[in-house]
């Protein structure tokens, strides 16, 4: 039950988090930052020596493999703990030199079970740094380091199996992203004092591998997968790498298609064998003979927004990075995409959703914004009629193709489902703009007259009022200001909070207006926390920043040393009562946040929604059913419902 693992902050010369779980990963403590770390999450340069002096099942001797990063940080090499991880050391020399070991970049550290003072590194190098690469070796507990490289052409060395025994050692290349012909599988049989390829039966254009696994019961049983999109395969081989053989998916298909880049492989107690790639979770019940594709319950579907039907509150559609949208009749126990006429999966139009805006008085009509996919830039606002069933591009009066741009947010008039406002943002540049159509998207028309200057800056965000539609706020970034509108478009007021209270840098990232109160409003800036105004924009009130979660730290699994960013992606008010407003709180992407965050008196105190039962905590998305009271949490693990008696008690 216990587990370590190692996270990065920040990429290249990036600091080294430690985290533990003493429940199976139910619950996680912070451990260290002491040292720098690869900047994906891993376990593969831990060591954890089974010395357990007072009883307490945490091991008293923890290792951790550093990574000092491209820009010739001294953070790397390897770190010991002799106190459970309470106090920590830099150890190890190179031919008696210390300063250049902790130059090295540790991609793996594995022991020898047999003497656990033997260790193996397996290196990274940037380039031409100077930096060791390749595989090293210590026998006294890492305090000495000896190259065993010889016979290795590639510095680049990402995974380590040792035997039993200690004799046999394989080690895995990798050069990422550059070719190398020297680029495999080896194999010493005295130790790592001579090496020899072993890569018959594997593809030879694809000799590059991040992970290798060893049979618990058999070492000549080992198990890899290719690092890249060329072999789309796990190999085993059963007579310790003298040949290797291609194993088999239960079915064709997109996911047999979309394996690629094997990150991880693990052995259970009950000899279930797991691979984690880039596109999801596989596993194997016959010693890895046949692989099954096993997503369900995992994380990493990032939800952008949800609309809820205002008549039927069982109906949710959630908008997902390049997912696009998807639909549950049954209050999200079960879904269904309905991309139809919406992309083109992994196309040339593949894409996500930034935003739906679905129509109060005829929820079949819905707009969406839509988002480029993986980096790429898809421009547009799509529309349905019939409840996601057929999508169509809605574009007309738009800009076009050069320069490209994204649609942010969409909302719709709350009786008149033809008129509705699309927000964009100029992708090359420092502008945007916002349109307006009046005849359900078939022409759009700019509004031009938003800013007094005549040209936006780049819209991220938009609101609409339920009771009083003719009200429309416009919220923009860098600088972050808000526009108002209170005769649905023909005038606009500059109503932001002023600069002593918001920076001008800010990014205005969500803003929600009361449904039963358009004076009341509340934003989410990306930086310094909530603003609420009672009167219409014309006076502000900071409700929540930086200190609250601060204050807060001890009680998730966060590095206390690093600055918390009041970074808020989504505000609710309730629905009933302005007094109740929620907040989703995204500490920044790559770092857990805070979850979502609840008060009961404008915002004048705030109390955190139940963080546990959330899992990465950075929100993206808030609703409220106005029928059931329902909260809907959308965030970078997927979507959540509390429901309202237990929100009640919160």
């Amino acid at each position: 039950d216990i587990l370590y693992v190692t996270a990065a902050y920040g990429r290249g010369q990036g600091r080294g988090e430690l985290y533990r779980s003493l429940d199976g990963g139910a619950h996680w403590e912070f451990v260290t930052d002491e040292f720098g770390a690869e900047r994906w999450p891993s376990s593969r340069e831990i060591v954890i020596v089974p010395q357990d002096k007072d009883g307490d099942r945490i091991s008293d001797v923890i290792y951790v493999g550093a990574w000092a990063g491209n820009e010739g940080g001294e953070n790397g090499g390897v770190w010991k703990s002799s106190d459970e991880g309470a106090s920590w050391r830099q150890i190890g020399r190179v031919e008696g030199n210390s300063e250049l070991w902790k130059r090295a970049n540790v991609w793996v550290l594995r022991s020898d079970l047999s003497n656990p003072d033997v260790l193996y590194a397996g290196l990274f190098v940037y380039g031409d740094s100077d930096a060791p690469g390749g595989i090293y070796k210590s026998a006294d507990g890492g305090l000495n380091w000896t190259d065993i490289t010889d016979g290795i052409p590639v510095p680049n060395v990402s995974d380590i199996a040792v035997s039993p025994d200690g004799r046999i050692v394989y080690a895995t290349t990798n050069t990422l992203y550059s070719p190398d012909p020297g680029a495999g599988i080896y194999k010493s049989t005295d130790g790592g004092n001579t090496w020899m390829p072993v890569n018959r039966g594997l593809q030879k254009t694809s000799l590059k591998f991040q992970v290798l696994l060893m049979d618990k019961d058999d070492p000549n049983v080992l198990y890899t997968g290719p690092f890249g999109s060329g072999a789309k395969a796990v190999y085993k081989t059963t007579d310790g790498g003298a040949h290797w053989y291609r194993t088999t998916f239960d079915h064709s298909g997109w996911w047999k298609e979309r394996f690629s880049h094997t990150w991880a492989m693990a052995e259970g107690a009950d000899s279930k064998l797991y691979v984690a790639t880039w596109n999801g979770i596989y596993r194997s019940d016959d010693d890895g003979e046949t692989w099954l594709v096993r997503p369900q319950g995992l994380g990493n579907v990032i939800v952008y927004d949800i609309a809820l039907d205002p008549q039927n509150p069982s109906t949710v559609y959630l908008g997902l990075g390049d997912r696009g949208p998807w639909k549950s009749t049954d209050s999200g126990h079960t879904w269904r995409q309905i991309a139809y006429g919406y992309y083109e999966p992994y196309g040339e139009h593949s894409g996500g959703v930034a935003a739906f805006a679905i129509s109060p008085s005829n929820p079949d009509v819905i707009y969406s914004a839509v988002k480029g996919s993986s980096g790429d830039t898809l421009m547009g606002v799509n529309k349905t009629t019939d409840g996601g069933k057929r999508w169509r591009a809605i574009n007309t009066g738009l800009p076009g193709p050069d320069p490209a741009w994204v649609a942010t947010d969409v909302v719709v008039h709350a009786l008149i489902p033809d008129i509705a406002y699309v927000g964009i943002r100029i992708d090359n540049g420092t502008t945007g703009g916002v349109f307006k159509t009046t005849n359900g998207g078939r022409i759009w028309t700019e509004l031009t007259n938003v800013d007094a200057e005549g040209r936006l800056p780049r819209v991220e965000s938009l609101a609409i009022s339920a009771s009083d539609p003719d009200v429309v706020l416009v919220g923009t970034r860098q600088p972050g200001r808000v526009y108002r509108t209170s005769d649905g478009g023909t005038s606009w007021s500059l109503v932001s909070p002023p600069e002593d209270l918001m920076d001008p840098n800010t990014i205005v990232y969500d803003m929600d207006v009361h449904p039963l109160h358009p004076e009341q409003v509340v934003i989410g800036v990306n930086t310094q926390g909530a603003y609420r105004t009672t009167d219409g924009g014309q006076t502000w009130a900071q409700i929540l920043g930086a200190d609250f979660f601060q204050d807060n730290v001890g009680d998730l699994a966060l590095n206390p040393e690093e600055p918390i960013h009041a970074r808020i992606r989504a505000v609710k008010f309730d629905p009933d009562d302005p007094q109740i407003i929620y907040v989703g709180h995204d500490n920044r992407r790559g770092r857990a946040g805070f979850g979502v965050v609840k008060s009961t008196d404008g915002g004048a105190s705030w109390a955190f929604v139940d963080p546990a039962d959330l899992q990465y905590r950075n929100i993206f998305a808030l609703d409220i059913h106005p029928q059931t009271k329902e909260l809907f949490v959308g965030g970078f693990d997927g979507v959540y419902v509390y429901e309202r008696y237990f929100l009640e008690q919160q």
